[in-house]
């Protein structure tokens, strides 16, 4: 579970570096948290399953903990902190390190929100507390995720879209375009 420091260092340098954006006044801004921990069959990621809810545009799906900048936080960095814990219970900065970032996102259902996707490494292991935007919460293996297409509707629309499996479970969208760019950024490095 621990990462020693030379590992730590070297998933720190396949990713971009760590930089909290402050979003102008009317941009539609969010940020979510790739946490990874070192697991028995590699390394593993944190998936939350949102709750079903009709006024959730993400009802039901795989995502990363995250959620909308609100302007009393004051930067991206500060929205994930918050969200994160807010929905499972885990404080980045004691439990998890933000370490880097991937490139800016955009959901398929919303592309002019832009998404800060933070990448966090476990320092402990603590007991989630899934919130109440969150069905469950699951830690899954990079390698043992297995690529898919799947159809969804987005918008009224039937679209064939690239997405992963593990279990029972299907993560498709943005989450699944954040996950092939962090297994890229981790290469050879999700066994670890």
């Amino acid at each position: 579970m621990v990462w020693e420091a030379d590992l730590a260092e070297r998933l720190k340098r396949s990713l971009k570096p760590l930089r909290p954006i402050t979003p102008s006044k009317g941009e539609g801004w969010a940020a979510v948290a790739a946490i990874l921990r070192r697991g028995r069959a590699g390394i593993e990621a944190l998936f939350i399953k949102r709750r079903e809810r009709p006024e959730d545009p993400w009802s039901g799906q795989v995502a990363f903990p995250g959620g909308g900048f609100a302007k009393d936080d004051g930067n991206t960095l500060n929205s994930v902190t918050r969200e994160v814990e807010e929905e499972v219970g885990l404080r980045l900065g004691v439990d998890a390190e933000a370490v880097g970032m991937l490139n800016i996102a955009s959901p398929l259902n919303r592309p002019q929100l832009k998404v800060a996707p933070y990448v966090a490494l476990l320092k402990r292991e603590v007991k989630l507390n899934p919130g109440v935007e969150v069905d469950r919460t699951f830690w899954a293996p990079l390698a043992e995720l297995r690529e898919d297409v799947v159809e969804v509707n987005v918008k009224g629309e039937r679209l064939k879209v690239k997405a992963y499996r593990y279990g029972g479970e299907v993560i498709w969208g943005m989450t699944a375009r954040l996950v092939e760019e962090l297994i890229k950024a981790l290469g050879g490095s999700l066994n670890l």
